[in-house]
């Protein structure tokens, strides 16, 4: 049977001291792609921390062929708005000079376009039923699609939405985890197509059925298709 690791940016530096953050952020991901019809069982996820250690473990991972037979899945932050018809290692090496490593195609990258909080996007009410009293919604980027969202105009505008509110100031640790695990994974899909190029190519890997009523396709994706 196949299975999947994921390496994924987030969580904090390995040495930060708010220790229970990697469990956080390994929990809100395992819910989030459990909801989206990934068995617990099928992938594991990876405490990585900052983006450049998760690119170092995602790679020694690749290389590593004495060790598990799981798959390796990199998933970090675009950082930037991807241009058209190029794929996620083509934008990681014009961004951060990032190598594709060996024996690796584009469906081991994944981009979260242009952050994590790009997919809040997709369901602002959950964002604002996670504050609660005094959230301001409206502070929030109308930016459509949410991929073209600036990632400072999103943390701008959680930070000014949420300082009123009883949890104050939107906090990139403790507050981002807790809003992720709460989304439903189809409208981040049906907003964000690399969301759901993730997602597929999951089930796609792990031969999983796609039962849900995911809205993207290979064709909508402008970048090599993921595998069949």
């Amino acid at each position: 049977m196949v299975n999947a690791r994921l390496f994924i940016e987030g969580g904090g530096e390995r040495n930060q001291k708010a220790k229970d953050l990697p469990i956080r952020m390994r929990e809100a991901f395992r819910k989030f792609l459990i909801c989206a019809g990934i068995p617990d069982a099928r992938f594991t996820i990876v405490r990585c921390g900052s983006r450049g250690q998760v690119y170092q473990l995602f790679s020694n991972a690749v290389r590593d062929t004495s060790g598990t037979p799981a798959i390796p899945l990199l998933i970090v932050d675009s950082e930037s708005e991807v241009a058209a018809n190029i794929g996620p290692w083509t934008h990681l090496h014009q961004r951060d000079g990032w190598k594709k490593p060996p024996n690796c195609n584009d469906s081991h990258a994944h981009l979260m376009v242009q952050c994590m909080e790009s997919w809040f996007l997709s369901d602002k009410k959950k964002i604002s039923d996670y504050y609660g009293q005094g959230f301001q919604e409206s502070s929030l980027p109308d930016t459509q699609p949410i991929e073209q969202a600036l990632k400072k105009d999103i943390l701008d505008g959680l930070s000014q939405a949420s300082k009123h509110t009883t949890k104050k100031t939107y906090d990139k640790g403790s507050h981002s985890f807790q809003i992720l695990e709460r989304l439903d994974p189809v409208r981040v899909a049906q907003a964000s197509p690399w969301a759901c190029r993730l997602i597929n190519t999951l089930k796609k890997i792990l031969h999983l059925p796609i039962n849900r009523p995911w809205s993207c396709t290979e064709a909508q994706i402008n970048h090599p298709s993921i595998p069949k």
